[in-house]
């Protein structure tokens, strides 16, 4: 999240978490994070901001349980996050991915439906195996769901292909997925998001190159991007749906010096960004989709569509219900399902329209100004002529 004032992207559970940041509860923030989708820290340690700024981002309340810079760098430190790199003032910090971190958007293994307050929820996700994917779901802040479908089926299971197109849209392909299952979006609930089967994009549905020689570990994503032969084995187990257009791409690569950012050189790659398997989630920057609409063929009801670990998107979906009334996904030898979703925030669509609209108003304003200009000017000129 983007600093201390970012709290409100969580929703109601900024009323949790706010509490314990300012007591300093590392023991309940370590549960916490990985189901606010936390995987890294920006550390802003330059002392000019903090001593000089009196409301942003270091905000006086922060101030009154932080002292000094040295005590959020222990703080940070003692949450079990590890500096990955560093500038003069900027330090980034991030957990391991392959202990309790969970991806944006995840699948989780167990889910568990409760009738408890939002402030025992700490409590609860620290009875959770974190080297599990968990969702839970509060009968309090559901109480217009569908709750029977969460009750009737506590696991499931299948691998989450997915693109943040813009941070309004993404698209998901589940693979291998069970009959029913639960897909949880780590962003702050709101019935503007929606789920739903698109018509289908030919680009995705193109098979991946098997000739990986020209793919490599793009600069600084070492870490977090899959080897070549992490990527082979994603292909053999059928969980990449596209690698892109086989086109040569570049990336411009730019530098932090004397307190201001700066071009520094341009890298060329031909296949996109591939993370590795989180969780069973794997980002791949490869697949395609219009960012502006995608027409659907199957939303999936409102009714189950839930608050999610206090904040969060989640749905129940059944995968043999949606492919009949789509028929466009494909069942396994193994009797699980691969399906694609689109997940939107369809007040975006609204953006879009006016936008249409107001684009459209200005060219035909200027068009009726130059058709008046025109018919004017020729009008003079047949005046002179006479």
């Amino acid at each position: 999240k983007p600093d201390f004032n970012g709290l409100w992207t969580f929703s109601d559970m900024q009323k949790v978490v706010k509490p314990l940041l300012m007591q300093k509860d590392t023991t309940s923030l370590t549960n916490i994070l990985p189901y606010l989708n936390i995987g890294s820290v920006l550390h802003n340690s330059d002392l000019y901001i903090y001593d000089e700024f009196p409301r942003y981002p270091y905000t006086s309340e922060l101030k009154r349980a932080f002292p000094s810079q040295n005590s959020i760098t222990t703080f940070i430190e003692t949450l079990g996050f590890s500096k990955r790199t560093s500038t003069e003032t900027f330090s980034l910090y991030t957990i391991d991915r392959n202990d309790s971190y969970l991806p944006h958007i995840y699948i989780p293994s167990g889910t568990k439906l409760l009738n408890m307050r939002l402030t025992d929820l700490p409590n609860e996700f620290s009875k959770l195996d974190k080297k599990s994917t968990h969702l839970v779901v509060l009968k309090r802040q559901n109480l217009t769901k569908n709750l029977d479908l969460l009750a009737s089926n506590s696991s499931s299971s299948g691998v989450v292909e997915m693109k943040k197109i813009n941070p309004t849209k993404y698209i998901v392909n589940i693979k291998n997925a069970s009959l029913s299952f639960d897909l949880v979006l780590s962003d702050a609930y709101s019935n503007g998001w929606k789920l739903y089967v698109p018509s289908g994009s030919e680009e995705n549905k193109k098979p991946p190159v098997t000739d990986l020689s020209s793919y490599k570990i793009m600069e600084n994503n070492q870490f977090d991007q899959a080897t070549r032969e992490e990527l082979a084995l994603y292909i053999q187990k059928g969980l990449i749906s596209s690698l892109g257009d086989s086109k040569e791409k570049r990336i411009n690569h730019v530098k932090w010096a004397d307190g201001s950012e700066s071009f520094d050189h341009q890298e060329l790659y031909t296949i996109d960004f591939v993370s590795k398997c989180y969780k069973n989630t794997i980002q791949n920057d490869n697949l395609y989709a219009n960012p502006i609409y995608t027409p659907s063929v199957y939303d999936v009801p409102d009714t189950q569509h839930y608050v999610a670990n206090g904040y969060a998107n989640a749905w129940r979906i059944n995968s043999k219900d949606v492919c009949d009334k789509t028929k466009i996904c494909s069942v396994n030898k193994d009797g699980t399902y691969n399906i694609s979703f689109v997940i939107e925030y369809w007040p975006q669509q609204l953006f879009y329209i006016g936008a249409g609209i107001s684009a459209t108003t200005l060219v035909v304003c200027v068009g009726y100004l130059l058709y008046s200009a025109i018919r004017e000017r020729r009008k003079k000129i047949v005046a002179t002529a006479l």
